[in-house]
C-alpha cells in the first residue's frame, strides 16, 4: 500500500479498488463492522496508480470518519452535533438515530415491472460501517440552511472579507476543500474535476458522472459559471445537490425512492435550469 494522504482519500485518487459489494448486501443490510474498514482498504487491490484516477470509494470516507474520531477524542456523531448540527440548528437533521418523531419518509425501491417495493431504512446504530459515507437523513429546509452558510463561508474566506451577516465560520479552508484535486472524464474541455467531497462542473457541461441515461448539457444559452455538486444514494434514498457560488444559489432534490431513473437528479438539473433562466424541454431531457 502507499501511502496515502487525507487529501487523497478525501478526492477518490488513491486509486484503491472500492469493494463496495463486500458491506452491502439486499435490504441495506451491512455485512460488516466498522473496524474492518481499514483492514478492507488494506486489503483492496490498486486499480490505478496513485493520484493519475477519479475512483470513487465509500470505504475511504469510513476510514476518514475514523481518523476523525482518533485524532480528536470525540465520536463522528458528537463532531457532527457539536460543530454543525446544533451551531447552525438544524432541527430535522439526524445522524445514525431515530428521530424524533414520525415525520420522517419511508423508503422504495421500483421493481421492473413498474411496482414499489419498501425497504428497511439504513444507517442506525454505532457501530454503523459507512456512518461517514451518508448516513445522515436531513430536509430540504435545514440543507438549504446548512448549504447558505457553506457558501458564504467560501466566499468570505475566497474574498478575504465577511459576508454580509457573516459570523465565525463553521466551514475553515474551504478554497482547499473546494479546489479540484483529480479530473473527471467528460465529453469537453472545460472544468470537470472532483474536489473534497464535491464535483466541480464548469457551464456548459454534460454532467455524466454515474448517469445511466444520455444526460442532457446544462447551461449552454448562459454565462458560464462554476457549479459545484453532488448526488447521494442508498437503496431507496436519493439526493442531488447543486451550489452556485457566484449567486449564493442551491437546489437541494431528495426523494424516497430509487425509480427505473435517474428521476432526483434529472429533477434538480431541471431546477437548475430554471434557476439559471433557461427554457427547458422536459418531455426530451
Amino acid at each position: 500500500m502507499v501511502n496515502l494522504t487525507i487529501e487523497d482519500l478525501l478526492s477518490h485518487r488513491s486509486g484503491v479498488a472500492p469493494y463496495d459489494g463486500l458491506w452491502l448486501s439486499s435490504d441495506n443490510q451491512i455485512l460488516m463492522n466498522r473496524s474492518e474498514a481499514i483492514p478492507i482498504l488494506n486489503y483492496a487491490p490498486a486499480a490505478s496508480a496513485l493520484r493519475t484516477e477519479f475512483i470513487y470509494n465509500n470505504i475511504a470516507y469510513e476510514v476518514l470518519g475514523q481518523i476523525l474520531e482518533k485524532s480528536t477524542g470525540s465520536t463522528y456523531s458528537e463532531l457532527l452535533h457539536t460543530r454543525i448540527i446544533e451551531p447552525l440548528n438544524l432541527n430535522r437533521t439526524f445522524y445514525a438515530e431515530e428521530p424524533i418523531d414520525n415525520n420522517t419518509a419511508k423508503s422504495y425501491m421500483t421493481l421492473k415491472d413498474g411496482s414499489f417495493y419498501e425497504v428497511p431504512p439504513w444507517g442506525y446504530g454505532k457501530d454503523l460501517l459507512i456512518g461517514a459515507a451518508g448516513a445522515i437523513r436531513s430536509s430540504v429546509s435545514d440543507l438549504l440552511a446548512l448549504y447558505k452558510v457553506l457558501i458564504n463561508d467560501a466566499n468570505s474566506q475566497v474574498a478575504q472579507k465577511s459576508m454580509p451577516g457573516a459570523k465565525h465560520a463553521i466551514f475553515k479552508q474551504m478554497p482547499q476543500l473546494l479546489q479540484g484535486k483529480v479530473g473527471v472524464p467528460n465529453q469537453f474541455l472545460r472544468e470537470y474535476s472532483y474536489a473534497s467531497g464535491w464535483l466541480r462542473a464548469q457551464f456548459p457541461a454534460i454532467v455524466d458522472l454515474f448517469a445511466d441515461y444520455e444526460p442532457p448539457l446544462l447551461g449552454n444559452v448562459s454565462a458560464s459559471r462554476l457549479m459545484i455538486h453532488h448526488q447521494g444514494y442508498i437503496a431507496g434514498n436519493v439526493g442531488y445537490v447543486a451550489l452556485f457560488p457566484e449567486t449564493t444559489t442551491a437546489v437541494v432534490v431528495l426523494g424516497n425512492s430509487a425509480g427505473l431513473t435517474d428521476a432526483m437528479r434529472l429533477l434538480g438539473q431541471i431546477i437548475v435550469e430554471t434557476v439559471l433562466g433557461n427554457e427547458v424541454d422536459a418531455d426530451n431531457t
